[in-house]
């Protein structure tokens, strides 16, 4: 009987244990890099999820911006949710400047290509810092960027499906 009281708790603690990204006000720049076609595509999260692992589909909005659509699995389908993203370089590391439709605010994320796979690491929302222009959160990222703490723990690693 106490199993059935403590897992509903310890459901309503994992949700708030797990990390979200870093939301600003403003981007890390404007879009100043190209799309990559590289980046075209869909990726399928390497974690399975009981048989539905999540994906990206990843389109070329425009010349500079992505449009991301995210699909994860909830209970009996796919969620869909939308971002549009574009690249900022800040040292030597790619960052996406990420918003949900409707959304005014940025969602940060650090990512790695290497050939078919994707690594996405969330720029943790444990920053307390607020900043008002790009410059001021783009200077702040490369202080604190190589510092493994500045990340949420949980990457996602996507690999490319090939049609």
């Amino acid at each position: 009987m106490r199993a059935k009281i403590y897992i509903p708790i310890l459901f309503m603690l994992s949700l708030m244990l797990m990390g979200c990204p870093y939301e600003s006000e403003v981007p890390i720049d404007q879009p100043l890099v190209k799309v990559d076609k590289n980046l075209l595509g869909k990726w399928v999260d390497q974690e399975n999820n009981n048989g539905h692992p999540g994906y990206l589909e990843i389109t070329e909005a425009n010349e500079m911006k992505y449009q991301i659509d995210h699909y994860s699995w909830e209970k009996d389908h796919y969620n869909k949710e939308r971002l549009f993203s574009y690249i900022s370089v800040v040292g030597d590391q790619n960052f996406m400047n990420a918003q949900s439709v409707g959304d005014a605010k940025y969602s940060l994320y650090k990512y790695l290509l290497e050939g078919k796979s994707l690594k996405v690491l969330e720029v943790t929302d444990n920053i307390d810092e607020k900043f008002n222009k790009s410059e001021d959160l783009k200077a702040f990222i490369k202080q604190h960027m190589n510092l493994s703490f500045f990340y949420n723990n949980d990457e996602t690693i996507f690999l490319k499906e090939e049609k």
